[in-house]
């Protein structure tokens, strides 16, 4: 009977270490298989970062353009603004030239109608009547050519603190009104 059972003991034994085993083959595989899933993990990770890395530096570059393309904006505001102010300044000489009103438009240079040719005499005096005008040119005191642009800043400025004013005179209306209604309503209650 000993035996017997010592048969049956080794029997279940055998089983349990069938099933242990094939338990830890089981383990063993999805082991492998977490590793593997972790490498890959990994693989994707180090992928998404220097995804990210390199999308950082595009960035980084696209802001280094974009301040480059405010500086260049900004100058040709500039640029803009200077050619403005020569094209209304050499606008001003023409109509001065022509004796034009400031609100009549600037005739077609192909309308212009130029006088008869010149004669001979006027054509003799010609350089004698342009050192003339130079020896006048020279002697005017020196022109500054943005001072039309200037003008119209001085302008604008002028408009933008006049609205500033009427505003503040507006407001103080408006707190003096404020103060007499308060005093009334305050000698209301308390007396």
């Amino acid at each position: 009977l000993s035996r017997g059972l010592g048969d049956v003991y080794k029997r279940q034994a055998k089983a349990r270490l069938a099933a242990v085993q094939d338990e830890l083959g089981r383990t063993a595989a999805d082991a492998k298989e977490a590793a593997r899933s972790a490498q890959i993990a990994r693989e994707r990770s180090l992928a998404a970062e220097g995804s990210r890395r390199e999308s950082e530096q595009r960035v980084a570059k696209a802001r280094e353009r974009l301040a480059e393309l405010r500086g260049e904006r900004s100058k040709v505001g500039v640029e803009e603004e200077r050619a403005s102010g020569a094209l209304s300044l050499l606008e001003e000489q023409v109509r001065a030239e022509l004796g034009l009103p400031d609100d009549e438009p600037l005739p077609d240079p192909e309308s212009i109608e130029v006088d008869e040719e010149p004669t001979e005499q006027e054509k003799a005096n010609a350089p004698r009547d342009l050192q003339r005008l130079r020896r006048k040119l020279i002697a005017l005191e020196p022109v500054n050519p943005l001072a039309a642009v200037e003008l119209g800043e001085i302008g604008e400025r002028h408009r933008f603190l006049s609205e500033q004013r009427a505003d503040l005179d507006k407001a103080m209306a408006d707190l003096r009104s404020l103060a007499e209604d308060l005093a009334s309503t305050i000698t209301e209650q308390f007396s």
